[in-house]
């Protein structure tokens, strides 16, 4: 191999060297010319007129390192990139911002995407120039790259896919042969690939450039999510997503899931049984490390079996406050043991292997070993059986071992990458541990979580004896966020002190190290060195993070809570945008002027977003504190993607689980700002979540054909307008009727056909209110309405038309939003 040392000198050696990220640091023996991204890189392709050839990738990415194996190693294919292009490693976990530009143009030229991710950019344009004192500090022209006339360059993707091999195979180029078409395009027919460039970042911006603007907002954007989501719901082996697989862990759905369930009052069967069978299969599936604990990234397959055996603390963080949550929500013993049980696993594996000298949390364990995926956690029948006997265990404590993880049925797993690789096992529990307790002749689920755990002990033990994977040592603000949030949350419904300290430590930590005089965040953190310019997602989850050790009542909350507002103010001056909601950098007077666009997101990934989170974050700031302040700008910030909401709330839960939060959290005042429905029905029963309102539709006794009576029965304090609001006060401008929304009821649009309705209101009663000097009419205690259906000409019956109630709640000073229930008659 290239990257070798000869006579303990490396042969090669790059620029990535005098970097702290472990991936570029992986990269630094390559025979190729790698550039960090920065300037450096850029003013080369520029004076040199080359194409930029961009690698993303992240430590711990099996592809990545196959790519380095098979192709940045070898010294041929290495000199062509060196000769016609400028080559430049980008970590994402270090600059998630560029990657998800470069993402973005992936998956719209390819149709997919991932990583390695391997992008071709036009250098930047001819005419910028950079002064010598600012270069040399990676600082530049603000916008210099921009270039939006499409007359230069300006790093715009021109070709884009993922991993390469050496050679063609698959249906897919060879890297060599891709470089030559590339490189001939670019000599030959530049004009033609720089109009196909300025097309491409012109989608680019169009999908990520979100400027937002304010709308009103409906909770039923969320429940509209709620059940596209459910549609997709694997209700066989749990998650999301039914097929071959892959299937991942998608925590942002069961927290959302779980807010509309434990925030809006009532029980839902389907959200209940997702969220149980779906946390149940992961924790016995391979996915969650059955001997070490934790997760695993994901599942290859769609039954959690066998995953992709790379560990990330984001996923870890997120599942242990799902887990926390469906804790606290659960009714059921046995379920609570399940979770308290995984909590208290994936704790012990995070301050075990992934915690620093200092408290901070490290970022991703690697997928292989030595070249082979998986390696360090597979096993053979005979394997565990030896380290039994070695253990002292006998005979009877063996066949437990093999029937509770399954092996007696066989081997279920060979590395896909390595022929000559041998069957072997996933550990995984086919069973629940109560048939096992059983079959075994154990006295219940205590007698077996304590035989297991000496099972595990030894295997973890013989585990340890072998090579371990490769750990990414950097630490991310974000990251450390989530799990700062999800040790706190486990150890409050735990009551555990270890885990809350552990989550104090952390913020404290991170705090001292990683938080700039001016209130700022750098991004990540190795051996003390500190780098780059932290983004949304960091001061958002950081933020989160900090709020959740207060609520545990730990010692260090208050002064948590008073950096938590620092933090917030921060992010309000420097990426906040005017119309409502957030840009993922600071602005590009400070830093972002390397970008194509600044992006504004609130669509969720493997995490959610910084928007949907630092939403959450004002939340639990006006929860914390009761400033109105952070209710006021929640509320912006959530109007701002009133439009997304509403076409797309399934790709943004975090956001929905927000809507759903404010709908329940915030102030009258500022729910009328959000121009929420104010009364919401349980999925199982009329009963209104608010009970403002509570309405039902009867057939009065008696009577028969197409008569009902619509009744509402509203809350002491309350009431809603008459019907006729005119007949009541004037409807001049700027008279009370001119201002209230009537009582009213119709046939729903597009259901009118061969129907007509004959209504019959009450009268009201005359009331005076602090918002008009006029009296007014209003309905109180319980309305009856009557409703009448009438056919007409040619309707000779068929199914019955719905009707809309419309109403408007008020108080003695104020008035809601209005309301619109659309009502099925039977």
């Amino acid at each position: 191999m290239a990257s070798e040392k000869v006579n303990g000198e490396w042969k090669y050696t790059n620029r990535l060297a005098r970097e702290t990220s472990p991936y570029l640091l992986q990269h630094a023996h390559n025979p190729v010319d790698w550039h960090p991204w920065g300037e450096a890189a850029f003013a080369k392709a520029r004076d040199e007129g080359k194409l930029i050839f961009l690698s993303i990738g992240y430590s711990t990415c099996y592809w990545c390192h196959v790519m380095e194996r098979e192709v940045f190693e070898y010294p041929e294919l290495a000199a062509v990139m060196n000769e016609k292009f400028v080559c430049v490693k980008v970590d994402r976990e270090e600059r998630p911002d560029v990657d998800e530009v470069y993402m973005m143009a992936t998956q719209l030229l390819t149709g997919s995407g991932g990583w390695p991710m391997s992008v071709f950019l036009t250098p930047p344009p001819l005419n910028s120039v950079v002064s010598n004192e600012k270069a040399s500090h990676g600082a530049s022209n603000s916008n210099r790259w921009l270039d939006d006339d499409g007359s230069g360059y300006g790093l715009k993707p021109i070709f884009a896919g993922t991993y390469f091999g050496a050679k063609s195979g698959h249906g897919r180029p060879g890297f060599g042969e891709v470089m030559e078409a590339i490189n001939e395009a670019w000599m030959n027919r530049r004009e033609e690939v720089l109009g196909s460039a300025v097309k491409i970042t012109g989608a680019v911006r169009m999908n990520l450039e979100s400027k937002g603007e304010e709308g009103p907002l409906d909770v039923g954007m969320a429940e509209k999510a709620r059940e596209v989501l459910l549609k997709s719901y694997d209700e066989v082996h749990g998650g999301f997503g039914r097929g071959e697989g892959p299937k991942f862990p998608q925590p942002v759905n069961l927290m959302f899931l779980m807010a509309m369930e434990g925030n809006r009052g009532g029980k839902d069967a389907k959200i209940q049984e997702a969220i149980k069978h779906t946390l149940d299969r992961m924790a016995r599936g391979g996915m969650y490390d059955q001997v070490g604990g934790g997760f695993h990234r994901y599942s290859v397959d769609g039954q959690w079996l066998v995953p992709h055996f790379e560990k990330m603390l984001y996923d870890n963080g997120q599942l242990l406050r799902a887990y926390a949550k469906a804790y606290e929500l659960s009714d059921d013993d046995n379920n609570k043991k399940e979770y308290a049980r995984v909590m208290r696993e994936t704790v012990g594996y995070l301050l075990r292997e992934m915690k620093d000298s200092g408290g901070t949390f490290y970022s991703a364990q690697d997928a292989e070993v030595d070249g082979k995926e998986g390696e360090n956690y597979v096993w053979t029948e005979s394997q565990v059986r030896e380290a039994m006997m070695v253990a002292g265990e006998g005979e009877e404590m063996v066949r437990f071992a093999l029937e509770m993880y399954g092996l007696d049925r066989g081997s279920n797993f060979r590395d896909p990458h390595d022929p000559k690789a041998k069957p072997v096992n996933v550990l995984f529990l086919p069973t629940d541990l109560d048939e096992v307790a059983f079959k075994h002749g154990l006295d219940g689920y205590e007698v077996a979580v304590e035989k297991w755990a000496r099972v595990n002990d030894v295997l973890k033990e013989a585990r340890d004896e072998r090579k371990q994977p490769r750990l990414d040592d950097k630490v991310i603000v974000s990251w450390n966020g989530l799990a700062i949030k999800g040790l706190a949350d486990a150890g409050r419904v735990l009551n555990d002190t270890e885990m809350i300290d552990a989550a104090a430590v952390a913020a404290g930590e991170i705090l001292e190290k990683m938080m700039k005089d001016d209130g700022g965040l750098v991004r990540t953190m190795r051996e003390g060195v500190v780098k780059g310019e932290g983004q949304l997602e960091d001061y958002a989850m950081l933020i989160r993070g900090l709020l959740a050790v207060h609520r545990t009542g730990h010692a260090d909350g208050s002064r948590l809570v008073e950096s938590a507002e620092v933090l917030a103010g921060y992010v309000q001056e420097h990426f906040a945008v005017k119309g409502g909601g957030y840009f993922n950098v600071k602005d590009v007077s400070e830093s972002g002027e390397d970008l194509l666009v600044r992006i504004r997101s609130a669509t969720d990934g493997a995490m959610p977003s910084g928007n949907s989170e630092m939403v959450l974050g004002l939340l639990d700031l006006y929860r914390v504190t009761g400033e109105k302040g952070y209710a006021k700008r929640a509320v912006k910030d959530l109007r701002s993607w009133s439009e997304g909401l509403d076409r797309y709330g399934v790709g943004m839960l975090g956001m929905c689980e927000a809507l759903v939060r404010a709908e329940q959290e915030l102030p009258e005042t500022q729910r009328r700002r959000l121009e929420l429905d104010v009364v919401v029905k349980s999925n199982q029963n009329n009963e209104l979540v608010e009970k403002k309102v509570i309405w039902d539709v009867r057939q009065p006794k008696g009577t028969s054909g197409l008569v009902w009576e619509i009744v509402l029965k509203i809350a002491e304090g309350y009431h809603v307008n008459v019907h006729d609001v005119t007949s009541s006060s004037s409807n001049e401008v700027g008279g009370a009727g001119a201002m209230l929304v009537p009582t009213d009821i119709w046939i729903a649009e597009d259901e009118e056909m061969g129907w007509g309705m004959q209504t019959r209101y009450p009268e009201g009663v005359t009331r005076t209110f602090a918002f008009s000097n006029e009296a007014v009419e209003v309905y109180e205690g319980e309305v009856v309405i009557g409703v009448k259906l009438v056919r007409e000409g040619g309707n000779d019956g068929g199914n019955l038309p719905k009707i809309v109630l419309q109403y408007q709640v008020c108080s003695d000073d104020h008035c809601l939003a209005p309301v619109k229930e659309k009502i099925e008659l039977k």
